[in-house]
């Protein structure tokens, strides 16, 4: 993983995490333990762990787990799908693109009552499965992503992109 962390928590804002492998665990990203996690603003490319396929992996087991804030906003995930582990109930997963994932995030395993609260993605709700979902203003079907190039990995939006002013 490029960024590993256990139990201290963190900001990860602007980055860009390409073509990412590891053996287990998240290939860009690996967070165990964080009570607090805010992962915005950033384009995930191609990341894979070998053993699960995943490009992130999240926690907030341990060190006062599940009373802190988990954010994952405005940000791009290609190839790049997300495993979660426990995770409180005030997760905010929203102004996020999901493009080419077999699925887009996976919740924590043997937590049958696992709720997230998705608003404004771009995101296949039909590749979310085995948890509770409080869903608003999120969009797949219909729309011109407008990406300026999206083959050479340049999300930028252009004129044309349906997903501008499209939230709430």
């Amino acid at each position: 993983a490029v960024g590993a962390n256990n139990g201290y928590g963190g900001n990860f804002t602007n980055n860009i995490f390409a073509n990412n492998t590891s053996g287990t665990g998240g290939a860009a990203l690996h967070m165990a333990g964080t009570p607090y996690l805010s992962i915005s603003n950033n384009v995930f490319v191609n990341n894979l762990s070998s053993d699960s396929n995943f490009g992130l992996y999240a926690s907030q087991s341990g060190y006062g787990c599940c009373d802190r804030e988990f954010y994952l906003t405005n940000n791009i995930f290609n190839k790049t799908a997300i495993q979660l582990g426990s995770i409180n109930d005030q997760a905010i997963v929203s102004n996020n693109i999901f493009l080419n994932n077999l699925i887009d995030i996976t919740p924590p395993e043997n937590q049958a009552d696992f709720v997230l609260s998705l608003n404004n993605n771009y995101i296949d709700e039909t590749l979310l499965q085995g948890m509770v979902k409080f869903s608003s203003d999120n969009i797949f079907l219909g729309v011109n992503l407008g990406f300026s190039n999206q083959d050479a990995e340049n999300f930028s939006l252009t004129e044309l992109s349906g997903l501008i002013d499209k939230g709430t």
